[in-house]
């Protein structure tokens, strides 16, 4: 702990470097000598705490090695979160002229929300490290090699090892993977549709609203209190699902057990929190409807009226034949039976105020369905990805609550 925060230590050096980069960069920047020199006020003064400590181990015992480590801990990160916000807002080159670029400053805006947000402020648990793309990890050990973190570069080495809470994790963000895990969530359902009041969202989306509220609570739970109660919840249905077994009644009873089981009803609330996400499906889903219904009535009307334009271009097309030649060698031959020309007596089809006729509709409303059902299973699938990154965050748990 003495060699972390002493100043030849290579965390101190990691510190003198950003700073000293940046203020190369932009030398105009008054907040930088600020950050630095608050910095080296706090590594000084937690090291003189940590020396005293040691020398009068015997009579100090208010502040205990435990809490101190903490500390120390709470403060790398918040320090690492700091300093990356900050590289990212100085090395960032935006080009306000472009008008073109509106769609990439709108996505900015967004990665600065999430940059800003407390969310990344835990930073990602050191066995994911290795998940990153190629060029990242190259990233990171330059910066390893110069804290001389020896543990940490064997991490970045080795591959993750994928622990008992992660395996439950895993298991509430896809169903089938574990059935006692998704007949436990089967049972929080159930309880949230039988709640009083009625949870006028509890039933909404079917599905797809399912499969998103286990996204949702996948992460709510990780990051709470009641991780271990719901892990405990998960082993006591297992075990009375085979006690019970051949019971008419075992649903019910393994229901009334884990609503007596501690802090089920916190669990429940997680649940409730996470199936709002079935009214933001059905918003979601008439919204890409509209949209994708347009998109597709603007193609179909463009292919439309290219057509003839292309079956006038064939006809102006030049032919080898001479037109006498060509008639008088269409009349030598026999007709074929397939070449015979009926005259259709039948009124032409009515059209809609778009130009369209009823087998336009039916052929939009076919591809409009299609393609609405690809692009929302893709929005649903980005929305499961996001989630299994976050689970690999450590969140402080003052910013779950």
């Amino acid at each position: 702990m003495e060699q972390l925060f002493q100043f030849s230590s290579g965390f101190f050096s990691v510190v003198t470097l950003y700073a000293q980069t940046f203020a190369v960069f932009k030398i105009k920047t008054n907040l930088l000598p600020s950050i630095a020199h608050s910095t080296l006020d706090v590594i000084a003064e937690v090291s003189r705490l940590n020396q005293g400590m040691k020398r009068h181990a015997e009579k100090v015992t208010a502040f205990g090695g435990d809490k101190l480590k903490l500390f120390l801990d709470g403060f790398s990160r918040n320090l690492s979160w700091f300093l990356g916000m900050t590289a990212y807002k100085l090395i960032l080159i935006k080009d306000e002229k472009d008008a073109s670029k509106a769609a990439e400053k709108e996505q900015e805006k967004i990665q600065d929300l999430i940059i800003q947000s407390n969310l990344l402020s835990g930073g990602i648990e050191n066995r994911y490290i290795t998940l990153f793309s190629s060029e990242a990890l190259g990233h990171l050990e330059d910066l390893i090699k110069v804290s001389e973190d020896k543990k940490l570069l064997e991490m970045l080495k080795a591959k993750p090892m994928e622990s008992s809470e992660d395996i439950l994790v895993e298991s509430i963000l896809h169903p089938g993977k574990n059935t006692i895990i998704d007949k436990v969530l089967g049972y929080l359902q159930n309880g949230l549709e039988t709640r009083q009041p009625f949870v006028p969202y509890a039933r909404l989306a079917g599905a797809d609203g399912m499969r998103l509220s286990r996204a949702a609570f996948a992460v709510m739970i990780k990051f709470s209190e009641f991780f271990s109660d719901f892990s405990g919840m998960v082993d006591e249905v297992d075990f009375q699902w085979s006690q019970l077994e051949g019971d008419d009644e075992r649903d019910f009873k393994i229901k009334q057990t884990i609503k007596a089981m501690p802090n089920y009803d916190m669990i429940l609330k997680r649940w409730d929190s996470a199936s709002k996400m079935r009214q933001w499906v059905n918003e979601k889903k008439k919204n890409l409807s509209d949209k994708v219904k347009k998109d597709v009535e603007a193609e179909y009307k463009k292919k439309k009226e290219e057509s003839p334009k292309q079956e006038e271009t064939k006809a102006e097309a030049p032919k080898d034949d001479k037109p006498e030649e060509a008639e008088e060698k269409k009349a030598q031959e026999p007709v074929k039976e397939e070449e015979i020309v009926l005259i259709d007596t039948t009124e032409p089809a009515k059209v809609d105020g778009m130009g369209f006729t009823e087998a336009d509709k039916a052929a939009i409303e076919d591809l409009s369905d299609k393609r609405f059902n690809e692009e929302l299973q893709a929005i649903f699938g980005k929305i499961v990805e996001k989630a299994e990154f976050l689970v690999k965050l450590q969140v402080p748990g003052s910013y779950l609550f």
